[in-house]
């Protein structure tokens, strides 16, 4: 890292190349969890409101990552296949993806691969919230198309497909989905339709020297209706966004509450054992602010609303309703700053003002086992703030004329990347940025 800084250095070259990327999200205190940005510009928003391909033409993207084979701690045994691999991507590893973007007249058209659907990874882990390598979202192929019909109207199109299995222990899913988006000057608007949310994997029994065995049980789920509608429009002094996100699945848990590790028993994670339908909503609303305090630093801030209810209704031998709920307000004061022509700098701070959990597991919770010990150790039973709200993070590009390396910086601990959430803030050039992705605007 330390000669990328001195060719940098060396590379005294103007430049208009648009720094985005999930790096930059993070740096500028936004959630992965919403794609992209809802109050100012990045290639990631693509994923959100498709109608953003006409920002971001003419261009590559790829994130930096491996194939997103992270152990479990949980599962780290000796002499295991590594299929109960973790493979979501996360920031000590995160997930290899990238596309491009290209116009042709009025019209641009894309493909991108590799780029998983949080939303999609969050409702699985319900089914089983550690044990979920089999059954997550794969090898994702997004295709876009969009037309500019004027200056002051552009709408985009993004179909996305993923369908893997597994044989050796008879695992399998699929998922489909459309983002429809939609901009004008002042405006914008979006809604994404899952159209397809399926995925099933085997009970597992026990490990032996080559792998592990399955049992004759399955964990299914399957997508009910899943959409995702919001927008924002430009008052002048800030920018009013929101969106309304709605899922509802069924799924039927079969195999044990525990898998036997060595001669350990390990909960399998899944929220609730038996038949189940999940009900959940998820609205976020706020204001967000760029403001130019200098022609070379940037001023961001934004302040929402998030509220998730999460309606669990069982429907096997034993029958009840849970409810995990929560709400939050966070404020996020973020900068970004062209240093020098060939380097920007950015950073920013997040905490929740007010915030809330209500967990209430009713009946279910009256039959030992139905419920995971690993869920209620997350979303313990009652009501509480969240705590150790506070997050700062920070970021940087490198720019080489029309290419920019985007990473976080801070991450570092002895050599190794922590994530975002619980940073040491040590600075390293050794070990400089992680969450590494590229940009080319050609």
């Amino acid at each position: 890292m330390k000669k990328i800084i001195a060719l940098a250095g060396l590379a005294v070259l103007a430049t208009n190349t648009a720094e985005a990327s999930k790096a930059r999200l993070l740096a500028l205190g936004e959630n992965l969890e919403t794609a992209g940005s809802l109050y100012f510009s990045d290639n990631r928003n693509i994923f959100q409101n498709a109608a953003y391909i006409h920002e971001y033409k003419d261009g590559i993207y790829m994130e930096w990552g491996s194939q997103g084979t992270e152990f479990n701690s949980n599962y780290t045994v000796p002499g295991s296949n590594g299929n109960l691999a973790n493979k979501y991507d996360s920031d000590t590893n995160p997930q290899a993806e990238g596309g491009f973007l290209k116009s042709h007249g009025k019209y641009v058209y894309g493909l991108y691969l590799g780029a998983e659907s949080y939303i999609t990874h969050e409702a699985r882990n319900y089914l089983r919230l550690t044990n979920s390598a089999n059954i997550h979202q794969d090898n994702q192929i997004d295709l876009f198309f969009g037309a500019a019909e004027s200056e002051d109207f552009k709408w985009g199109v993004n179909v996305t497909y993923s369908n893997t299995k597994e044989d050796s222990n008879d695992s399998k899913q699929k998922s489909a989905s459309i983002r429809l988006g939609v901009m004008g000057k002042k405006w914008e608007g979006y809604a994404n339709v899952a159209v397809m949310n399926e995925a099933e994997t085997a009970d597992i029994t026990g490990f032996g020297a080559t792998g592990f065995t399955t049992g004759t049980g399955k964990d299914k789920f399957e997508g009910k209706r899943g959409w995702e509608l919001g927008g924002s429009y430009d008052l002048g002094f800030a920018k009013a966004f929101g969106y309304w996100r709605h899922g509802v699945w069924e799924q039927d848990v079969d195999s044990a509450s525990f898998v036997i590790v060595g001669t350990d028993p390990v909960p399998t994670g899944a929220l609730y054992q038996g038949k189940s339908e999940f009900d959940t909503n998820r609205i976020r609303v706020g204001l967000g602010r760029e403001a130019q305090l200098t022609d070379r630093t940037t001023l961001f801030t934004k302040l929402e609303y998030v509220m998730t209810k999460r309606e669990v209704e069982g429907k096997g031998a034993v029958k009840g309703t849970a409810n995990i709920d929560d709400y939050y307000v966070p404020l996020t004061i973020g900068l970004e700053h062209d240093a020098t022509s060939w380097l920007t700098l950015r950073g920013s701070v997040t905490q929740y003002l007010v915030s809330e959990q209500d967990n209430d597991y009713g009946k279910l919770n009256d039959t030992p086992g139905t419920i995971s010990g690993l869920v209620t150790a997350k979303y313990q039973p009652g009501k509480r703030s969240f705590q150790n709200s506070t997050n700062v993070n920070a970021g940087l590009t490198l720019k080489f004329g029309d290419l920019a390396i985007d990473g976080v910086i801070g991450t570092s601990s002895a050599g190794n990347i922590v994530d975002t959430k619980s940073e040491n803030g040590v600075f390293s050039l050794d070990n400089l940025a992680s969450r590494v992705a590229m940009t080319y605007r050609f």
